[in-house]
C-alpha cells in the first residue's frame, strides 16, 4: 500500500501489486519497472489487483522474462470518490 494524490487533490491510501521474476534476486535486486496500465472503469473492482486484463498480461509476462520485477498500481483514486 502506499499514498497518492487523488482526482479530488487529496491524499489516499491505495494499492499496488509487486510481481518479482522466478528465481534467485541479483546481489543487487531485481531492477523495477511501474507498468502503467490503462484505467478499465470507475469502480474500485476495476482495479487490477481485482481482475486482470488480458491485454497486459504479455506485456508484464515479458518484463518478468527479461528480469525485472514489476509493479502494477491500483488507480483507485480515479474517479471514485473516497
Amino acid at each position: 500500500s502506499y499514498w497518492t494524490l487523488g482526482a479530488d487533490e487529496r491524499t489516499h491510501l491505495t494499492t499496488a501489486t509487486v510481481l518479482q521474476p522466478k528465481g534467485a534476486a541479483p546481489a543487487g535486486g531485481w531492477p523495477v519497472v511501474v507498468y502503467a496500465h490503462r484505467p478499465d472503469g470507475l469502480s474500485l473492482g476495476c482495479a487490477p489487483s481485482k481482475r486482470r486484463a488480458s491485454r497486459d498480461t504479455a506485456a508484464v509476462s515479458g518484463l518478468l522474462r527479461s528480469d525485472y520485477a514489476v509493479v502494477i498500481p491500483d488507480y483507485t483514486t480515479v474517479g471514485v470518490t473516497g
